[in-house]
């Protein structure tokens, strides 16, 4: 028996319908399993603070204002729940990592809203990135040249809202 009639006597031999089955079957698990990740995404978003309680002690805030206090009813629909505060500082191994409690406007970092200072008063230049999210900057010093000071005079939140100084 030459080589040719060794591989048509295998390939006469191989059901090929068990193996479609088989991968028509995996992919229908695979549709099921996406299907049902996409179902479950927004409940996994979720934040602790969003529950039914809140959402109707906020939205009776809105309701019971809504026709003769008009500004009040603005208000409580932008309201937050905490104010922007800065939360850590770190020095690490790349630069200075400065962390807030909520989103930064990334507008407000450049223009004045962060600046690095030497011990005597002179302005450190650096380069800036931010996260994703807004929450995280890591400012990376042009020199380092003993203890810097970081001043946020002007940092607003995505609200507006300006930073305590």
């Amino acid at each position: 028996m030459n080589f040719f009639q060794s591989i048509q006597t295998l390939q006469t031999g191989i059901d090929r319908r068990l193996l479609a089955k088989q991968m028509k079957r995996t992919i229908n698990l695979l549709a099921l399993a996406a299907t049902l990740a996409l179902i479950a995404a927004p409940a996994l978003a979720q934040t602790p603070a969003c529950d039914d309680a809140f959402k109707t002690a906020t939205y009776k805030k809105w309701y019971d204002n809504r026709k003769d206090k008009q500004e009040i009813a603005f208000q409580v629909a932008r309201q937050e729940d905490t104010i922007l505060e800065v939360t850590s500082v770190e020095n690490v191994s790349s630069g200075i990592r400065i962390r807030f409690s909520r989103p930064v406007n990334p507008l407000t970092l450049r223009r004045g809203g962060l600046r690095l200072l030497r011990s005597d008063g002179t302005q450190v230049n650096f380069t800036l990135s931010a996260s994703l999210d807004g929450t995280e900057v890591m400012l990376v010093p042009s020199s380092h040249s003993g203890a810097l000071t970081i001043v946020h005079d002007k940092l607003e939140g995505r609200d507006g809202k300006r930073v305590p100084t």
